[in-house]
């Protein structure tokens, strides 16, 4: 009787053990979701202050399209932090991308300003990430069928942007020679 009461003593210890771990998980992994929030949320204020900074508040807002809506790198090459956030327009209500230099310099592609000839909305855009793969591939078309033809190396000086449909197209944004380029990557 001792040896059942023994057994069932430590599985209940066992039990109970791992009752309070996985609460200590749960608690834990909710101050980290807290945290990354506060983070997000103290991100979030700033892009609005740049807006305002640069007398850009009354013509574009941010834009929760997409989940970041920014992404921090050294976009232009120049060793220091640069913020890219996704806006939207608020007359047209067309999507894209403000790009802030450390320099105090600011890019904008979409939002209602074309960008690669043609573009000025990015209402496509499912995901935006960040890129620093050096070398990536154009892809190059028949000019008369636009049938892919193949496609052709292509090095990035830079950290590029990623911008792509959940199941379709996309491309790469990246920074040369004192301007922002888009590298059309996929159909």
């Amino acid at each position: 009787m001792k040896k059942y009461f023994y057994i069932l003593f430590s599985l209940w210890i066992i039990c109970f053990s791992c009752k309070e771990k996985q609460k200590e998980a749960v608690i834990l992994k909710e101050k980290a979701v807290v945290e990354i929030q506060k983070k997000e949320k103290k991100d979030s204020i700033s892009l609005k202050q740049l807006l305002k900074i640069n007398n850009l508040d009354s013509i574009y807002a941010l834009s929760n399209k997409v989940s970041p809506n920014f992404l921090k790198a050294d976009f232009n090459g120049d060793n220091k932090e640069d913020i890219a956030f996704l806006v939207e327009e608020l007359k047209s209500k067309k999507i894209g991308l403000i790009f802030f230099h450390s320099n105090d310099s600011y890019f904008i592609l979409g939002a209602g300003i074309k960008f690669n000839d043609d573009l000025d909305d990015m209402n496509w855009l499912d995901i935006l990430k960040l890129d620093n793969n050096k070398i990536q591939y154009k892809m190059l078309f028949d000019e008369e069928t636009f049938d892919i033809i193949g496609d052709k190396e292509v090095i990035i000086p830079n950290i590029g942007i990623s911008i792509r449909e959940e199941e379709g197209s996309g491309g790469l944004l990246y920074f040369k020679e004192g301007s922002y380029k888009y590298l059309h990557q996929g159909c």
